[in-house]
């Protein structure tokens, strides 16, 4: 593969100041923010982006976006999608692209799980559910799913258009 087109690397730094921007909260929340968990969630993040198959990589990402503020899943992310493996070149862009979508996705279904189950879910995150939360849980839980695949479709589907030159 030649060098990636402009429009791509272009695709590729908005979508990493976005989720510089989404994450940023978390940062300054500091001590306002569940780290332990966060960098445990990170951590089977990161084992799960060095597996063959990447098959473990989005429960886990969903497990942040139930458990932890929007900012922080959206962190949850970014070690593994850093350190995960790349066949193609140029492989450092190809981190960054993948960093950043899943941190995008994350975050985007945190902010639905917020909104869909605002009793669950707590500023400081991990709030404890109860199995009898469980039936109230799913459709939020099903909705977030379903905003974390989209948002990683159509970002996935924006960086293949613009370094393929292809119609949308």
């Amino acid at each position: 593969m030649g060098a990636l087109p402009a429009a791509a690397r272009l695709c590729v730094l908005c979508a990493v100041l976005a989720a510089a921007a989404c994450a940023a909260p978390a940062l300054r929340a500091g001590p306002g923010v569940p780290w332990c968990a966060v960098a445990l969630l990170a951590a089977v993040c990161a084992v799960c982006e060095r597996l063959p198959r990447r098959t473990l990589t989005l429960p886990v990402l969903l497990a942040g976006a139930f458990l932890l503020p929007p900012a922080a899943a959206g962190l949850v992310a970014i070690p593994g999608a850093l350190v995960g493996r790349v066949e193609q070149r140029p492989a450092w862009i190809r981190r960054l692209w993948h960093a950043a979508q899943l941190s995008l996705a994350s975050c985007a279904a945190s902010h639905v799980f917020a909104l869909a189950a605002p009793a669950m879910a707590t500023d400081a995150g991990l709030s404890p559910l109860a199995p009898a939360d469980f039936p109230a849980a799913l459709p939020p839980a099903l909705a977030a799913a379903l905003v974390l695949s989209l948002v990683a479709a159509a970002l996935d589907g924006a960086v293949r258009v613009a370094a393929e030159r292809r119609r949308p």
